[in-house]
């Protein structure tokens, strides 16, 4: 078995490895916080040529978030993530398979809307959620 540095093109269309990782490094990534989600929708802007890479939740009440959270492209949507759970006082991630959009316009940036499931449930969280532009 050899050992050494690959080169030439090894991806479709004839992109080398390094240009692959020379575009994975210079994605530009951030950060949203959204504090004190309570009873009600949050809101926060994907860039144009954005994507959702990932959304991390941090529930402050001793009880779960009945129903979930679902995050969506309309208020009280679903089109992003249709739901996800998150425990009594626990720190979670929204799971890549719960899902259903990751990737958004290419002209244009979109309001991605937050809300509970069950509107009677008292909510108390925080979100993260991190962005990224190709």
């Amino acid at each position: 078995m050899s050992t050494g540095n690959i080169t030439g093109p090894i991806l479709g269309g004839g992109a080398a490895l390094a240009d692959t990782v020379s575009a994975i490094n210079t994605a530009k990534l951030s950060r949203v916080t959204i504090t004190s989600v309570s009873n009600g929708n949050a809101q926060f802007t994907v860039p144009a040529n954005g994507y959702i890479s990932d959304v991390f939740i941090r529930n402050y009440k001793a009880t779960s978030v009945s129903g979930g959270i679902r995050i969506g492209t309309a208020s009280d949507g679903a089109q992003v993530v249709a739901t996800t759970s998150i425990g009594a006082s626990q720190y979670g991630r929204v799971k890549d398979a719960e899902f259903l959009q990751r990737w958004f316009s290419t002209s244009v940036a979109t309001t991605v809307y937050i809300s509970q499931v069950v509107s009677t449930v008292d909510l108390n969280v925080d979100l993260t959620v991190v962005t990224g532009v190709i």
